[in-house]
């Protein structure tokens, strides 16, 4: 006897409905993020929001990315059992999908999630009653410092100042330096930072 489809999947392509309709970016990324996440989890998965997006979403759209990273060991098999029945698309490899609804790629680099040689913090977030795995905001920064000291990235760099500023009072500043030591970052951070403190003084650049 045939197997009737889970009611579940019907539940998340309805919520990809709703995202398509959504008009502010972050918060149609964020939603687009946790239904997939939460697609990957009842297939026993996991994801972890990083990059771009995390900037995105601690900036509230200061920064803006055009895509989606989520860290999964997910194999191509298991994403794709996993995305082809909410009508999601791969485009060039297994890691990169697309849904033809929403304009914005997601890419699935493969575990472990990690900034420089530390392996990242996490933290769930609560989104139209669904919870997606994110980067906590102090490693947020803290990837973005090691990509302006490693790379000589001023765009990463910028994006690191832009998460303090938003944040400053409640960074663990604490926890951040001591993991921007751990990850031999220490003077690149201080110096951001340093231009943070400036910033929000009103002091030149």
């Amino acid at each position: 006897m045939a197997t009737k489809p889970r009611p579940v999947k019907n539940d998340l392509a309805h919520r990809i409905e709703r995202v398509a309709d959504m008009p502010d970016e972050t918060r149609r990324a964020l939603y687009l993020s946790a239904i997939v996440s939460e697609a990957l989890k009842r297939a026993g998965l996991r994801a972890v929001l990083v990059g771009g997006s995390a900037v995105q979403f601690y900036t509230s759209g200061a920064y803006e990315t055009g895509d989606i990273d989520m860290v999964s060991a997910a194999s191509a098999e298991e994403l794709t059992s996993a995305l082809q029945p909410l009508v999601f698309v791969r485009e060039t490899d297994a890691r990169h999908w697309r849904h033809p609804a929403i304009p914005i790629p997601i890419e699935f680099p493969p575990s472990p999630a990690s900034v420089g040689p530390l392996l990242i913090r996490t933290q769930q977030l609560h989104v139209q009653g669904l919870t997606v795995e994110m980067v906590t905001l102090e490693d947020a920064i803290l990837d973005r410092v090691v990509a302006a000291q490693e790379w000589r990235d001023q765009p990463s760099a910028q994006q690191a100042i832009l998460m303090m500023l938003a944040h400053y009072q409640r960074i663990d500043w604490q926890l951040l330096h001591a993991r921007a030591s751990q990850a031999s970052v220490l003077k690149t951070f201080e110096r951001l930072q340093r231009t943070a403190k400036r910033r929000l003084r009103g002091a030149p650049k």
